[in-house]
């Protein structure tokens, strides 16, 4: 298995949820942060993404000058703070809707708040909806708001909290909470959004998603990423037309969704001028390296036989291994192993014995005194102990 698959394997949990959402202008929807990583494709129509303030969405394409001529919206490939200050949230009237669709929506009853709404259609009128102390009338302070279009994604590796308006005018009257309604009509401009999250073990963490930004937008281009595109394709055609086995088709396509997105990230990020992950990727010798690391384990890994199998010196691949990974090379085999562990003792009943010979340990007490270093458990209180928070799409 590769470097992307392995690593995603070694921290997701559970599968991911999601849900379609219907709203007709004008509409806005508070997104509270969530346990794991989130993402919201549009499926038909247009909206704003707005993040909390001095957050800046990373976005694989430059945003063109609106027509008000407020500017280009700026944004940063790095995630890094909004560079934009104190700059208006006004940046031009809505993006276009595009062509509508049909979805394919079950009757029954919903909740807005804490206050049951039910109907013999399974829509909420806007004007049912009660006030609750879940509801806003006002957008919270708020960093640079980005247009997202019909097929747009957008990702969040750690759960951010955001908004999401259809216009940068409209009030925010939604805060995402399990059991809302999934359909509301309205005369105004249609937006579905498919919205969910994947579940991250909590204990865990690995750099290569660490280092990513905070929001990562991935336009609807097919010319682009064709692979994202057609992910993105399918999952409409399963969400809004469900079919025999969409059940089992719609998790699997978000698993590649997953991967999909991140590999049009790094892929996009790899250029000369590349850093962290991206660069680790680009860079043969670190490449080969980390590859080598991933399928041995066990193996007592020296920095020598490392950069051998690098076809570097040791100093070069130390040096550009610290450079791309952020610690030299043993650090990260030590990380990997636990990492590794830390899988085997959540997904299987292995004994604590053979999990610590799985991960380059001839001794049990040895293994069981690293991993408590790493995730401050015992091996065998870890293997007990909740390491997913359930996930509800919002």
């Amino acid at each position: 298995m590769d470097i992307l698959s392995e690593t995603i394997a070694a921290i997701r949990t559970g599968n991911p949820a999601s849900g379609m959402f219907v709203r007709h202008a004008p509409w806005g929807r508070e997104y509270p942060v969530v346990p794991g990583a989130g993402f919201h494709v549009v499926l038909e129509g247009s909206c704003y993404v707005v993040p909390p303030a001095g957050v800046t969405v990373a976005s694989l394409r430059s945003v063109p000058e609106s027509s008000s001529g407020a500017g280009t919206l700026e944004t940063s490939p790095t995630g890094a703070a909004n560079r934009a200050g104190a700059r208006s949230s006004r940046i031009g009237s809505r993006p276009g809707s595009v062509g509508p669709a049909t979805f394919g929506l079950e009757p029954g009853s919903a909740t807005i708040g804490t206050t049951p709404v039910s109907s013999a259609s399974g829509v909420v009128a806007p004007s049912n909806l009660p006030e609750s102390p879940q509801r806003r009338s006002r957008m919270p302070a708020t960093g640079v708001p980005l247009a997202l279009e019909t097929g747009d994604v957008l990702f969040m590796p750690r759960g951010a909290d955001h908004c999401l308006v259809d216009d940068l005018d409209s009030p925010v009257t939604e805060v995402a909470i399990p059991g809302e309604p999934r359909y509301i009509p309205g005369s105004g401009a249609k937006t579905a959004l498919l919205c969910g999250a994947y579940g991250l073990g909590r204990q865990r963490s690995h750099p290569l998603l660490d280092e990513l930004p905070e929001f990562i937008h991935l336009p609807a281009d097919s010319r682009r990423d064709p692979a994202l595109r057609g992910a993105v394709d399918l999952l409409a055609a399963e969400m809004t037309e469900p079919r025999l086995g969409s059940d089992a088709v719609v998790p699997a396509l978000l698993e590649m969704l997953l991967l999909f997105a991140l590999r049009s990230w790094f892929d996009q990020q790899a250029t000369e001028h590349a850093t962290g992950w991206a660069a680790a990727f680009a860079d043969p010798a670190v490449a080969v390296a980390l590859r080598a690391v991933h399928e041995e384990p066990a193996r007592a890994w020296t920095v020598p036989d490392l950069s051998d199998i690098a076809g570097v010196s040791r100093a070069t691949l130390a040096r550009r291994f610290a450079a791309t990974i952020g610690e030299p090379p043993l650090a990260y085999v030590t990380r990997w192993r636990m990492l590794t562990a830390a899988r085997l003792l959540r997904d299987t009943d292995a004994a604590l014995s053979a999990i610590a010979r799985k991960v380059g340990y001839t001794s049990e007490f040895a293994f069981a005194k690293a991993f408590k270093r790493e995730y401050g458990l015992a091996p065998g209180r870890y293997r007990h102990t909740a390491d997913e928070t359930p996930l509800i799409a919002v």
